[in-house]
Order: structure tokens, then sequence, then C-alpha cells
């Protein structure tokens, strides 16, 4: 029996078993360290080119898809909605006003409610299709893969009630923070990406203008 070893840790081992005793040789244990060196340098190579693919579709500081995932798979999901027929929701949402918290406590702080806001959002969503991406620097989007308009409209209403609901301790001080959510929906909005975009962050945009910790439609 040998190791396979990858960065110092044991992850398996490579065995050879007999039923007749006296079987194995000193050599045959040499070759066998050869073969798991082998496996181990194969293994390794797997494992990073994993992780270098999650790294490339995820965010580096909140662990949830990236913008160009999150268009690539809107893309599939609308292609998919209007083939069969059925509703596809996406919302974007923006934290109010999210510049403050880095004024006042420092950028370390404004990265602190970024991931607890993404922890919600990705908390929240359980349904297979669904994702969270981070939009932009403070933006986030979510797919809804088979929800209406108003099933949509009910979900970002959770989300923003939890959100509300976090105590964030920033600075040893505890604080508030909210959330502007647009909604739009294939093909009830648009039948484009693009247009299905535009039309979500139109509606985060009257969230904004109605005072902001509320979710809007087009």
């Amino acid at each position: 029996s040998t190791p396979l070893i990858i960065e110092e840790k044991i992850v398996g081992s490579v065995r050879l078993n007999s039923n007749k005793p006296n079987m194995f040789l000193p050599d045959d244990l040499r070759l066998l360290d050869i073969i798991s060196n082998l496996a181990s340098v194969s293994l390794e190579n797997a494992f990073l080119y994993t992780r270098t693919k999650e790294l490339a579709i995820r965010d580096s500081l909140t662990g949830v898809y990236v913008q160009k995932f999150f268009k690539d798979r809107l893309a599939e999901e609308v292609a998919r909605s209007l083939r069969s027929d059925y509703p596809t929701s996406i919302l974007l949402l923006d934290i109010d006003f999210f510049k403050a918290y880095n004024d006042k406590y420092g950028h370390a702080a404004g990265d602190i409610v970024l991931k607890k806001v993404a922890g919600v959002l990705v908390e929240s969503v359980s349904d297979s299709g669904d994702i969270v991406a981070r939009y932009g620097g403070e933006e986030f989007a979510v797919i809804l893969a088979n929800k209406s308009r108003s099933e949509a409209v009910e979900f970002a209403e959770i989300i923003r009630k939890k959100v509300e609901a976090e105590i964030f301790i920033l600075r040893r001080e505890e604080t508030k923070v909210t959330i502007s959510i647009g909604v739009a929906t294939c093909s009830e909005d648009a039948k484009i990406c693009q247009d299905l975009i535009k039309a979500a962050d139109d509606a985060l945009y009257k969230a904004k203008k109605l005072g902001r910790n509320c979710v809007a439609t087009k």
C-alpha cells in the first residue's frame, strides 16, 4: 500500500492485494510508489483545473457567479422559456446608500456588507436553475427559472425583508442595510436578454425613485 499525496496531504491510497502470502517483492513496492506518484500528479492537475474553472465563473469576494456567467445562463433560460412557453424572471438589486457604508466604516466594512447580502441571496435561492450573480459593484442579479412576475415579486419581497432584518456589525457598531429590487419577466416584459435586463434595470431605477427599500416592476 502507498499513499496518494497532494500538497502534503494524504487524499487516498493505492493497494495491491493477494490471496496468497509473500506474493509481492520490494520491486513491486517501488513500482507501486511510481504509480502512486503519477496518480497524485494527475489528481492534483484535475483539482487545479476544477479550481481554476470555478474562479473564472465565481466572484472572488462573495462567491456568487460573475456577470458573464449570469448573462450566458440568462440567454439559455430565455431561449428555453420561449421554446417551452414558461416564464423566466430576473431580479436586479442594489444595496441602498452603499457608498455611505464605505465612507463611514471603510472599504473592509463594505466588503462585509457585500458578502452578507450575497449570503442571504444564496440561502434564499433553492430551486434548480435559479442562480445568484454579482452584477456590478454593489449590484446583484438573480435568475428565477419558471417563475412568473407575481411569483418573482413575492420572492423579491421575501429577500428584501430578510436583508432588512439582518444586523450588520461594522466597526463594532450595529447597523441595518436595505436593498432596492427591480423585477422583469420573459416574455411579459421582453423576449431578448438585453431587453429583459434593461426592463429589470428600469424597474430598479423606479424602486429607487419610490424611496428605496422596495420592490418594483417596469
